[in-house]
């Protein structure tokens, strides 16, 4: 079951509680607006899951590609990437360019499902990466993902032992999530901040956390339960404009599915909007009985 809270009004809620959250120096988010959904159950056609003419909108994509060798295919209704005779350096994926409608987020909460569906030893990996255009538009297979033009990337790769994987935020090696055996399908959740500020978050397991300032928090459900590793890992010097999804160097097949993008508005909880509108109404008051005395 995916957690997929409905978008509200940013501009009404940034109106009302901006100069509540100002004063309250107080900031949570609200799932605010979906800037990019694709759930690949419109077509069993790759292609018609891209733009044509190199640009992106909020449900299709900029390209799907890859070399000979490895192929595309829409696969019981996800995007399947599969590694058939290509070579061991070679990459194929997805990418988003151009810019997400209302310009670039701070905030970003990030949420597929994930499956690798040959669970064979695998050293090969994907990354799912954030950046601003001159990291998402490189070809997929050049070179190391930029510091200085990504926010940051998640690591997936097979683990030590077959049927294993191991997660990593930023690094390609010293994976923070250590070797573990999927039950099925994974749902990732991801919370980027870009905001220059902590940012309160309520989290897919319903509990309280804070996403720390230029952090990426990573979180996964694996068989119903999820699985908190709220990392905060150090987010690159890149931004939030655009992503790039890889498969790079490995035999397994990815399949990946349900992309949901939100771009989040940082206001106040309801609590601490009904405290300070409190607080305005007693200040309102004792104003009132002063002008009046």
């Amino acid at each position: 079951m995916h957690m997929k809270l409905l978008p509200s009004s940013p501009r009404l809620q940034t109106r009302t509680f901006g100069l509540v959250a100002c004063l309250l120096g107080i900031a949570s988010v609200s799932h605010a607006a979906t800037i990019f959904e694709q759930n690949f159950n419109s077509s069993n056609t790759v292609s018609d899951y891209v733009l044509p003419g190199g640009t992106a909108s909020g449900s299709l994509f900029t390209d799907i590609s890859g070399p000979a060798g490895m192929t595309q295919s829409i696969t019981n209704g996800a995007l399947l990437l599969s590694n058939v005779s290509g070579s061991g350096n070679d990459s194929q994926g997805f990418r988003y360019t151009g810019g997400f409608t209302g310009g670039t987020p701070s905030f970003l909460m990030v949420e597929y499902d994930f499956d690798l569906t040959t669970s064979s030893n695998s050293t090969g990996q994907t990354n799912f990466v954030f950046g601003n255009n001159d990291e998402v538009s490189r070809p997929y297979g050049q070179g190391s993902i930029s510091t200085t033009n990504s926010f940051g990337y998640v690591a997936v790769k097979g683990g030590n032992t077959a049927g294993t994987i191991q997660i990593s935020v930023n690094t390609t090696s010293g994976f923070q999530i250590p070797a573990f055996t999927p039950e099925g399908t994974l749902t990732f959740r991801l919370y980027l901040n870009d905001t220059g500020g902590n940012v309160n978050y309520v989290g897919p397991n319903g509990g309280n956390y804070t996403s720390n300032s230029e952090t990426i928090s990573v979180w996964y459900e694996d068989g119903g339960t999820w699985n908190d590793y709220n990392l905060n890992v150090a987010a690159n010097s890149g931004d939030l404009y655009g992503f790039r999804f890889i498969h790079k160097n490995t035999a397994e097949s990815v399949a990946i599915d349900n992309i949901a993008i939100y771009d989040s508005t940082v206001i106040p909880e309801p609590s601490q909007v009904a405290l300070a509108m409190g607080s305005f109404l007693l200040v309102g008051a004792m104003i009132y009985r002063r002008r009046k005395a």
